[in-house]
């Protein structure tokens, strides 16, 4: 980078171009927060949760493996932890024929079991989380 820039020089017009593009994107962008703003409220007004939409569009930028793998994961760290929604059972969705759905909650026949994969998975995990702790002298 150069201390001295001649005002009226080519590198000053260059400056001057990069500014304006950063300025107008930054319009379009503060615009388009506002109206991300409106469409959850209005999905907030119509009792949809605002939450749950952000959620989806994460996972929708997301290939389907790299979702259903954090599913996965999740369940198996939730099995770990006896927490998350399969502790009191899972959630069963039926589409009516008039379009609605049904979700009801189904009772597990018996406690969920981890798989040999999923505790070689919970090991490693806990084995990791010990030996950052290690090297970060806790």
């Amino acid at each position: 980078m150069k201390d001295s820039i001649a005002a009226d020089g080519q590198e000053a017009r260059l400056i001057k171009a990069f500014f304006e593009q950063l300025r107008a994107i930054d319009e379009e962008q503060l615009d388009l927060n506002e109206r991300r703003k409106d469409i959850l409220k209005a999905a907030k007004d119509a009792e949809v949760d605002g939450k749950t939409l952000r959620v989806m569009i994460m996972r929708a930028r997301k290939a389907p493996e790299e979702v259903m793998e954090a599913d996965r994961l999740l369940e198996t760290y939730e099995a770990i932890t006896g927490t998350g929604a399969n502790v009191g059972g899972a959630l069963s969705t039926k589409r009516n024929a008039d379009g609605t759905f049904e979700v009801k909650m189904v009772q597990p026949a018996e406690p969920a079991k981890l798989t040999n994969a999923d505790k070689r998975l919970r090991d490693s995990v806990l084995l990791a989380q010990l030996e950052e702790r290690a090297r970060r002298g806790e």
